[in-house]
């Protein structure tokens, strides 16, 4: 497998673009006459809402990177950080003795872009970020959670006295915290008209002890209703990025136009993160794979990722492959099988281990990737420096399954082949329920695998497909067995607190399996706050064994991406970063 660079920011989380990208400014020279430049890009689902820092959903990130700029940007080949908003990447001091009233350990110091203005022609401020750090840290801001776990590391921000673009943010540790600290800036006087979060400090929304002082205060909770009226997310959309929000048509299409005289347009040739070129990028929201590949044919569609296997062998194979173009860059995420340790029927750690015995992962590989994917045993890249080595595949072994049921107190007592026990004075057989999207298209076919195989050990799978407009309420319910799902890695050291410290254990949390315990969070408590690169080893080593003992996962493989562009699009990059290609980069031939 080739292997990745481990520098990053959020996961899931800012987008980041390469010198080697920018189209040279006369790209486009001599082809006025053909119109704007539009293009069409397919959506796999309805992305939940369209705001940055409410979300971890893939298709809103998608449409969000080409709407939101943030401080830092990443450049998808190098995986280096870049200056976006920022005139460049921050400066760090360590903070002495006596210098900062406080527990954080060091400062980062940013300086916005002259240029940089809000549709209204007012400059992006510090005080810009500040409100967005504010709106993030405000505990009455439901959805925001993810963020909140992501930066714990920031324990306050001080605006220069002097220049209104400038500011420090101070940090305890410096894991992650560089890139996590370049986020996303939202324009306060439009998500904030009434000014409410300038009535509270920013330390006195993190720490906890000062929080408590001011948590009745009705304001803050006046500001996150008003924040999160679904009108911030569908209808009144605004940043300082190229592209301005035109339309949202629910379960057809989300329409950008790229703004005119866009002020980031001077300064793409020195700054590749601010290049755009398309005129308009219309993504359409087509679940059906099928149906997508039909607009691709019909000229109605211009690119799609992450086709199944099929999907983008037909295209390749058939009479029309010469228009199109085909790409499979490795993708920077992995596949598992999650499942629910607090149902009952699952909360033996031996029954999730004889799942993973009847996981046949070589065969689901074959099956669904044509051999062209590796299998995989933990949570981290397998070429991450930090990966516990020393763990290996659990074999698929139906005995092993049997025996492990079987102490566990699973038995088929009835002789309809499905073994089970009383739990709560109530006979219950193992049946589990596996939760997916309509857009995941290898859910049908990796259900049937896995039901194939599991039920000669007496475990019955069965397949429930969720609209994606509920999926959120259903998992924050946790209303489910198990669910199918694709998880994107961290281009640097990974974070594992959003999946598996028990805090993020809640309704808007990601630890969805329920894992974890006061041990487990020591552990990755450590590695987000020690400096020292060879215990954060140890460390990753043991959180990855915890995992491993405790399967709350089944983990299968790392997949390549499988794209289709149409050829009359030209500058095409692609990336193992998600979303694995940047419609602002692509020019017409």
């Amino acid at each position: 497998m080739k292997k990745f660079s481990h520098y990053f920011i959020l996961l899931t989380a800012i987008l980041f673009f390469i010198p080697s990208c920018t189209p040279d400014k006369d790209t486009n020279a001599g082809k006025e006459d053909q119109g704007p430049f539009e293009l069409s890009s397919r959506l796999r689902s309805e992305p939940d809402r369209l705001n940055p820092i409410m979300t971890g959903d893939a298709g809103a990130l998608h449409v969000n990177y080409k709407i939101f700029p943030s401080l830092l940007d990443k450049d998808p080949f190098s995986l280096e950080l870049t200056p976006m908003l920022a005139k460049a990447r921050p400066t760090l001091e360590v903070l002495k003795k006596g210098e900062y009233d406080g527990d954080a350990t060091h400062k980062f110091t940013f300086e916005i872009l002259d240029e940089a203005v809000w549709d209204n022609g007012k400059p992006v401020l510090a005080s810009d970020y500040l409100f967005t750090l504010k709106a993030i840290f405000n505990p009455e801001v439901t959805g925001a959670e993810m963020f909140r776990g992501i930066m714990p590391f920031i324990k306050d921000m001080i605006i220069d006295a002097d220049n209104p673009k400038k500011f420090s943010v101070y940090v305890k540790g410096v894991f992650r915290s560089e890139s996590g600290a370049g986020f996303y800036i939202l324009p306060e006087h439009v998500y904030d008209p009434k000014s409410i979060m300038r009535n509270f400090k920013l330390r006195n929304l993190i720490d906890k002890k000062a929080y408590e002082k001011i948590k009745d205060d009705p304001r803050l909770k006046e500001f996150g209703t008003h924040f999160m009226d679904p009108k911030y997310s569908r209808e009144v959309i605004e940043s300082c990025g190229a592209y301005k929000f035109v339309s949202w048509t629910t379960d057809q299409e989300i329409v950008l136009e790229k703004k005119k005289n866009w002020w980031g347009d001077k300064l793409a040739s020195k700054n590749p993160a601010l290049t755009a070129v398309p005129d308009k990028i219309t993504f359409k929201i087509i679940k059906d794979e099928t149906a997508a590949l039909t607009a691709m044919k019909d000229g109605a569609l211009d690119i799609a990722g992450a086709l199944t296997v099929s999907g983008y062998e037909d295209v390749k194979n058939g009479n029309l492959a010469d228009q199109f173009n085909f790409y499979t860059p490795v993708r920077a995420l992995y596949s598992y099988l999650g499942l629910n340790t607090k149902r009952p029927h699952l909360s033996d750690k031996r029954v999730r281990r004889a799942i993973a015995h009847v996981t046949d992962v070589d065969e689901i590989i074959k099956v669904l990737q044509k051999g062209d994917a590796e299998q995989l045993v933990s949570f981290l890249e397998p070429d991450a420096p930090y990966n516990n080595n020393n763990l290996k595949p659990i074999p698929f072994d139906i005995e092993k399954a049997k025996s492990l049921l079987a102490e566990a107190g699973w038995k088929d007592s009835n002789g309809d082949g499905i073994v089970d026990k009383k739990i709560n004075g109530q006979s219950t057989e193992l049946i589990v329920k596996i939760l997916a999207t309509p857009a995941s298209t290898n859910a049908p076919p990796l259900a049937s695998l896995l039901a194939e195989s599991a039920k000669k050990a007496g475990i019955r799978f069965e397949l429930e497909i969720v609209d994606a407009s509920r999926i959120r309420e259903v998992l924050a319910k946790r209303d489910f067995d198990a669910w199918f799902a694709a998880v994107g890695w961290d281009l640097e050291e990974y974070d594992p607190y959003q999946l598996f410290h028990t805090d993020s254990d809640t309704p808007e949390g990601r630890n969805r399996a329920g894992f974890g315990n006061a041990a487990s969070n020591a552990v990755i408590e450590e590695i987000r706050s020690t400096d020292n690169p060879t215990r954060r080893v140890e460390l990753y080593h043991q959180l990855q064994e915890m995992v491993y003992d405790e399967q709350p996962i089944v983990f299968l493989y790392v997949p390549k991406d499988r794209i289709i562009t149409s050829k009359r699009l030209d500058n095409v990059k692609t990336s193992m970063r998600y979303p694995a290609y940047f419609e602002n980069y692509f020019t017409r031939k």
